[in-house]
């Protein structure tokens, strides 16, 4: 998704009002992405048809739409298909190794690239099944008493902030106020200080509850990438750890 965005909005036509889009669960590396070429970066709840009809809604404010994905694999670069498309997706990635191979590099390398630029994100999705019949109650107290009562840390790292989508709230130390940005939705984000992110959310469509965490390593003067992955990786764990025991799994 990172490459595929960088790609197209370097190819964009410059002066317009761009917008790319992607889905909360989905890795925060998009935002700098946007930021450096002046687009707009807007994030959805889950599914394409939040992406393309927010893409709707912005065209009619003048925007350009240029790409937009989610976390589950699924990618749209472009309006020929209001929906994920994976052949065009794969045909452009196709085009993009050819441009960099002809230069000596890989795609590996334009990966680096922007690690080097915005920073390195570990990323973990992990789903915790729920047997019997009480399955769905049981993972209902579990999010729900997150809700109620918010960590401040997750991992040794503070909580600046947590959206309850459920309840159209944001919750922070000093207490909480109405959040409208997205519709409700049954899903927890924490956001952390550092850029840091954990959600949790139920499947849709099985007993399960979904945990996405994602953990940012930013690159120090003449440190190595390799450093900054290994630190970004301690806190994805740690993460990992300590809000899979907060939600009682």
């Amino acid at each position: 998704g990172a490459l595929l965005a960088d790609d197209l909005l370097q190819q964009a036509s410059p002066g317009k009002k761009l917008v790319v889009l992607s889905t909360i669960v989905s890795s925060p590396m998009l935002g700098p992405i946007a930021a450096k070429y002046g687009a707009r970066w807007e994030q959805t709840l889950t599914g394409h048809k939040w992406i393309q009809n927010r893409a709707l809604q912005l065209a009619e404010q003048g925007y350009r739409y240029v790409f937009g994905y989610e976390e589950a694999l699924g990618y749209a670069p472009s309006t020929s298909v209001r929906d994920k498309d994976g052949l065009s997706s794969a045909l452009r990635l196709a085009d993009m190794a050819a441009r960099w191979k002809a230069r000596g590099g890989s795609l590996l390398d334009a990966r680096r690239a922007l690690w080097e630029e915005h920073g390195f994100v570990a990323d973990r999705q992990l789903s915790i099944r729920f047997e019997g019949r009480e399955s769905s109650a049981t993972m209902r107290a579990r999010i729900d008493e997150l809700r109620r009562n918010p960590p401040s840390a997750i991992g040794g790292q503070r909580v600046a902030r947590m959206l309850d989508l459920v309840r159209r709230v944001v919750w922070t130390p000093a207490g909480e106020q109405p959040y409208t940005k997205l519709p409700a939705s049954d899903l927890v984000v924490f956001e952390l200080e550092g850029g840091h992110r954990a959600m949790v959310r139920p499947s849709g469509t099985e007993p399960k509850l979904k945990h996405y965490f994602y953990a940012v390593g930013s690159q120090g003067p003449a440190e190595p990438m390799d450093a900054a992955q290994s630190r970004a990786r301690e806190i994805l764990d740690r993460m990992t750890e300590a809000l899979t025991g907060a939600s009682g799994c």
